[in-house]
């Protein structure tokens, strides 16, 4: 039971260590999007009679965020793991494919939280 906790700690201290690439640029990349097409497209756009399109717009850009790093947390991880050669070592160790589902999914969970939180 403590296996998966282990594999999740270590998959959140992955990206928690460079976390200016993996939460911060992302939520700029976010912020960045909103500005600019919130402001050419404000007046040009009109997308129901009380809501304006900025406010459309920015539920997309925290779901478009979210999923993406969701994602690309967990499948960088495994393609890095398998790249430098010690997804061998974690394959060796006696942990169910449960416990490998929720170590994963959990940290792309936190990840993309993380993400979505600051967007």
């Amino acid at each position: 039971m403590m296996g998966w906790r282990a594999l999740f700690y270590k998959e959140v201290m992955r990206f928690w260590k460079v976390s200016f690439q993996t939460v911060a640029a992302p939520v700029l990349t976010a912020v960045l999007y909103l500005l600019i097409f919130g402001h050419v497209l404000e007046d040009r756009v009109k997308v129901y009679d009380q809501v304006s399109y900025t406010a459309f717009l920015i539920p997309g850009l925290v779901m478009m965020s979210l999923l993406q790093n969701a994602f690309a947390n967990s499948s960088s991880s495994l393609i890095q793991s398998k790249i430098m050669g010690n997804l061998v070592f974690l394959l060796l160790t006696p942990l169910g494919h449960w416990s490998w589902f929720v170590a994963y999914v959990g940290s792309a969970m936190v990840r993309g939280l993380a993400v979505g939180l600051g967007v």
